[in-house]
């Protein structure tokens, strides 16, 4: 894992959250209970220069440009104890896991190829119905689709959605 330390000390010296802006100046809270500027996002001769490399832009767009770098910067700032935090939970999972030992690891492995063969096996079984269904039901026009064609192979084609359907992250774990 990365070391953040350096990450960590330099955020404790920096003046805290909220930062805001506006027009590309960043501003933060002072000791004192006010505001002041601590940045300010640059660049407006390169976005509207049309010299070499300038990017010949109107001033509305490197003003945007500008104030998207000032949000950018806020954002980061602002959710940066945050995204700390996550970093420290995720550490102590794979501390925990590593504390468990192996044996859970091998375990959900064992699972995860288990459920992948018999996700294949319904798979499998899937399409061999579906031939079965159409070996039965009357032969269609491939533009035309019936009530009743429908009505049966719609469980079908929902159980294969399911079954192909790229997996989703788990929310709890």
């Amino acid at each position: 894992m990365p070391d953040f330390t350096e990450l960590r000390e330099a955020l404790a010296e920096l003046p805290p959250p909220p930062w805001t802006s506006q027009y590309a100046y960043i501003w933060a809270p002072s000791e004192r209970g006010d505001v002041f500027t601590i940045a300010q996002a640059r660049g407006f001769g390169y976005y509207t220069g049309n010299g070499h490399g300038a990017l010949g832009l109107t001033i509305e767009e490197a003003h945007r440009r500008q104030d998207r770098v000032a949000k950018f910067i806020i954002r980061a700032r602002n959710d940066l104890p945050a995204l700390l935090a996550h970093v420290d939970a995720l550490e102590a999972l794979l501390e925990m896991r590593t504390k468990d030992g192996w044996e859970n690891a091998k375990r959900a492995e064992a699972l995860e190829v288990r459920n992948a063969k018999l996700k294949a096996a319904l798979i499998e079984a899937l399409d061999l119905w579906e031939q079965e269904l159409l070996c039965q039901h009357p032969v269609l026009d491939t533009e035309v689709k019936t009530a009743a064609f429908n009505e049966d192979f719609a469980p079908l084609w929902r159980l294969r959605a399911l079954l192909t359907a790229p997996e989703k992250e788990n929310a709890d774990g």
